[in-house]
């Protein structure tokens, strides 16, 4: 084999393995939500890919989204917030902007109808229990 047939042949290989890191598991109850409208089913950690300072990380959180008004309810990854109980900082959810952090998409929701939603969220490495809400 050719060192360039090597290379791509290597360079195929790291290309299909993709650059996304592992998660680092975080236990559910790290992240409250109020339970009528959001419902948390899953929290990882990565850290932060954007050069973003060393004390931040990316936290995905994929939660069920009730709408529980009687309008339907327009989602989209800027309208949750986590709350950081400790400290009192909001950090709002992101569109992207990182291997790590979903695309974001806008649906409507129906009355009484769930959504399914993952989120990310860039904040400090320090995060201690937080509160995930939606903001229509």
């Amino acid at each position: 084999m050719t060192f360039l047939a090597f290379a791509a042949v290597f360079g195929a290989a790291i290309a299909a393995s993709g650059c996304q890191q592992k998660a680092i598991r975080q236990p559910n109850d790290l992240i409250a939500a109020d339970g009528r409208t959001l419902t948390v089913r899953g929290v990882d950690r990565y850290a932060d890919q954007q050069g973003a300072p060393l004390d931040q990380i990316i936290l995905i959180v994929r939660a069920t989204f009730t709408n529980a008004s009687a309008l339907p309810e327009s989602v989209s990854p800027n309208k949750f917030m986590l709350t950081d109980l400790m400290s009192g900082s909001t950090y709002l959810g992101l569109w992207g902007g990182d291997i790590n952090v979903p695309a974001g998409t806008s649906q409507t929701v129906a009355p009484a109808q769930s959504l399914d939603v993952t989120v990310g969220f860039r904040v400090p490495v320090a995060l201690g229990p937080a509160r995930l809400s939606f903001s229509p």
